[in-house]
């Protein structure tokens, strides 16, 4: 679980003036170090895992349908053999392309080894791959019938701490309002105390509950 009572060192001035973002940035500091810890037999069943966990929420789908998701990265929990297997189903997979990192884009997933690498962010940071093919604009997430999105935790009233970018926020203004909204975290990421929130801040219908990873 989520250890909501970790202390920062220091605040930046910036930081004083917006303790909600000062707060979510501790969040997903403690998150990043403690994913840190993953080694790769955790990260090799936890794509499999999600793959089983999430069929539930595309069974129904028919062939053509539109769904969006994301290419992980890092110590995300790996979200390539979802991808594969709703691709596998006929499913129209919409990913994210993203541009200078503040644009808003979609591409549509044409399997694994269509995904071309990307280079880090100007800080250093990770970028997910992308594919190549035509970019559609923010609009294109209404086609989406399910959505699935990255959390670094999910509290009970599933509000989701996000990557920081404010990127997910701008994107989910133009899904539809029957999409069916997932999000992915690792099982000690889930909290049942109340996360940081802003205004803007958009539940999520569902968070996909892994197992515990085996050590």
């Amino acid at each position: 679980m989520v250890d909501m009572k970790t202390q920062p060192d220091g605040a930046s001035a910036e930081h004083l003036l917006d303790p909600i973002r000062a707060r979510k940035q501790q969040l997903r500091e403690h998150a990043r170090l403690r994913r840190g810890l993953i080694g790769n037999a955790q990260l090799e069943e936890a794509g499999p895992a999600l793959r089983r966990e999430s069929a539930q929420y595309v069974k129904t789908l028919a062939a053509g349908s539109t769904v969006a998701a994301y290419v992980s990265m890092g110590h995300e929990v790996p979200t390539t053999p979802t991808l594969d297997d709703w691709r596998a189903r006929g499913l129209d997979i919409l990913v994210p392309r993203l541009g200078s990192g503040l644009e808003i884009g979609w591409g549509y997933y044409g399997g694994s080894k269509a995904l071309q690498a990307m280079p880090r962010t100007t800080t250093g940071g990770l970028r997910p791959a992308e594919p190549d093919g035509c970019v559609f604009g923010p609009e294109r997430l209404a086609r989406a019938e399910v959505i699935l999105i990255p959390a670094f935790a999910v509290d009970s009233q599933l509000f989701r701490l996000g990557r920081g970018a404010g990127w997910y926020d701008r994107a989910l203004l133009h899904r539809s309002p029957r999409a069916v909204l997932l999000a992915v975290c690792w099982p000690w990421e889930m909290t049942t105390q109340p996360l940081p929130r802003n205004a803007h801040d958009i539940p999520v219908d569902h968070v996909i509950r892994l197992p515990q990873p085996q050590r």
